[in-house]
């Protein structure tokens, strides 16, 4: 029997691009196959990327009437615009649809896979205590294959490259950025120190979060990596940071940009203010009472901070959240899987093992502060724990992982009994098989039919039918609530609404949450049909009557949750259509008047 390992030497590693290519092949399958429909429909987050490419493409403007923003207002959660300049070409050659708006994140995903190969192989060469000899290469080799490998199973990078949001694009910039700064350690080369700061600091200008992270990352790989640096270099970087800072700052506190509003809108600190004033207040009341000096130090308001904020760090690193789905916290997670395949976190302790063992301190050390520094982002904000925001936490488990593959695969290549070999190996390729087949199972089947509310399926068609039957009546109310969250937006995608035409009779006024929004006939906003008390009488929708001119769009939410009452409420309208989530629950109605 020829053993697995010298199989992979022999066949594979004469030409590493064999095996590259085929675990490229398995990143692709799970990225494209089907993205048009899984997830079905669109999140709401998705939507705003989308229009906006459209309406620059079309007008070069945005919804509201901006020319040529460098921050989308959005939702009024004023996001970078990267990302829809990014999806312009994609719509130029397939038009406005979810295929077009998903393709470049699922491009760069995939790209992603050569950073990060080339990214450990270094990363293995520069951390090794030993030279660089052909044995250590083809040691980096075998390590970053499996790094990449991990990654093209990955359940966390394959949701998040699945969908249109900006999470993947700072994800993919700052991979490249780390890949040139290795490069530069590597070479001692400038122009690989230049590339690795642009790359870095083009990260601040594609998503919101990663502005928690980066400054603490590069200060940390400043005070670790330093040496290299000449003095000429030193300036040259400074003088690149400054510009940048300078700009990321111009775009922060711009009263136009509104740049800090969503970071002050998902502030911990901020948003749990009051709750801990409060509860320290009673204790140092308390304290007082009692006597208490050291109760007085430790609950005053100031320290009080330490525990919450410990825990809203700690909780992000929770394996079984990280490791298996733990029932909670579904935002940006597959189905019955965690962020990691539950057989990595025996990977991932082999790796620690082998990590802390053999490669220079300078090194343990980078990698460390790297997923020490990830999880700042989350342990700021609310709605910990959150898979999008310790996103750049990915790369260092993996390439410790990475670590770990090889070094059981070497253990199992030096065992003497050949019987028990073949046993734990083909063990290891069995739970292997099956995780991919789970994992498989898990999205594109468990995840449509679970989520498929997340994506407010139905809204799409929905849409659409009130388009088509615009003709027939005088005015079109539209919920915006549940599945209808942000409706307008779904409106206007769905449709294809012409941007300048939508831009002319004033475009979006504010994207707040319950704002109504008016285009043509189309009134969306809260219908306001549901009973007060279920068994009174319901209120007639703003000023218009229940009659046959009217067509109500409206969210299941709107209706009343008693089934009694549901049917007596139906009975006094006409129903034209209901549109179905994918596990058969009724999603939204089509309605009109009887009279």
């Amino acid at each position: 029997m020829i053993e697995l390992q010298n199989l992979i030497r022999r066949d594979f590693m004469k030409n590493k691009w064999v095996l590259f290519v085929l675990i490229f092949a398995l990143a692709a399958f799970f990225r494209l196959y089907k993205l048009d429909s899984v997830p079905p429909g669109l999140h709401i987050d998705e939507l705003p990327f989308g229009y906006n490419a459209y309406s620059i493409l079309t007008t070069g403007k945005d919804e509201f009437g901006v020319k040529m923003p460098m921050v989308l207002r959005a939702y009024d959660d004023f996001r970078p615009a990267l990302l829809s300049y990014l999806i312009i070409p994609f719509i130029k050659l397939f038009g406005l649809n979810i295929l077009s708006i998903r393709l470049p994140n699922v491009i760069l995903s995939l790209i992603s896979i050569y950073a990060l190969y080339e990214l450990t192989y270094l990363f293995v060469l520069l951390a090794s205590e030993k030279t660089k000899t052909k044995l250590l290469k083809e040691k980096a080799k075998y390590i970053a294959l499996s790094t990449i490998f991990l990654f093209a199973i990955s359940p966390w990078n394959i949701y998040l490259s699945r969908i249109a949001i900006d999470t993947n694009v700072s994800f993919s910039l700052f991979l490249f950025g780390l890949l040139f700064l290795f490069k530069f350690l590597n070479s001692k080369l400038t122009k690989h120190l230049l590339f690795s700061l642009l790359f870095l600091f083009a990260t601040f200008f594609s998503y919101n979060g990663i502005k928690l992270f980066l400054p603490e990352f590069l200060i940390a790989t400043f005070f670790v990596f330093y040496k290299p640096l000449t003095l000429k270099k030193i300036n040259i970087t400074l003088l690149i940071s400054f510009i940048v800072i300078i700009s990321m700052f111009y775009l922060l506190v711009n009263k136009n940009s509104n740049g800090l509003m969503r970071l002050n809108s998902i502030n911990y600190v901020a948003q749990s203010r009051d709750y801990i004033q409060n509860t320290t207040s009673k204790r140092i009341v308390y304290d007082d009472q009692n006597k208490d000096i050291i109760g007085s130090i430790f609950d005053n308001r100031r320290l009080s901070w330490i525990p919450y904020l410990a825990t809203n760090y700690f909780v992000n690193i929770n394996p079984s959240w990280l490791y298996t789905d733990d029932g909670t916290h579904y935002t940006y997670r597959i189905p019955g899987v965690g962020l990691f395949n539950f057989f990595e976190i025996s990977i991932l302790v082999a790796g620690l093992f082998f990590i802390i063992k053999s490669i220079k301190t300078k090194f343990l050390v980078f990698i460390f502060l790297w997923i020490g520094v990830s999880i700042i982002p989350a342990a700021l904000t609310t709605d910990a724990p959150n898979a999008s925001r310790i996103y750049q936490l990915l790369p260092p488990l993996l390439m410790i992982e990475g670590y770990g593959a090889y070094g059981i695969l070497g253990w199992l290549g030096n065992l003497q009994n050949s019987q028990i070999k073949a046993l734990l190996y083909s063990s290891f390729c069995l739970v292997l098989l099956i995780s991919i087949l789970w994992l498989y199972h898990s999205y594109f089947t468990l995840l449509p039919y679970e989520k498929s509310s997340t994506y407010n399926y139905g809204a799409s068609s929905a849409m659409i039918y009130a388009k088509e039957s615009a003709g027939k009546y005088k005015n079109i109310i539209v919920s915006r609530n549940g599945n209808l969250n942000f409706s307008y937006m779904y409106f206007l995608f769905f449709n294809k609404y012409n941007p300048g035409k939508y831009i002319s009779s004033g475009g979006t006024k504010s994207g707040g949450f319950l704002v109504d929004h008016k285009i043509e006939k189309y009134l969306f906003t809260n219908p306001g049909l549901v009973f007060k008390n279920v068994s009174q009488k319901f209120d007639t929708p703003l000023d218009y009557k229940t009659n046959k001119q009217t067509l109500y769009v409206v969210d299941a939410s709107d209706l009343p949750v008693d089934e009694t009452a549901k049917r007596k409420y139906l009975d006094k309208f006409k129903t034209l259509r209901v549109f179905n989530l994918l596990n058969g629950d009724p999603a939204i109605y089509a309605l009109t008047g009887k009279n």
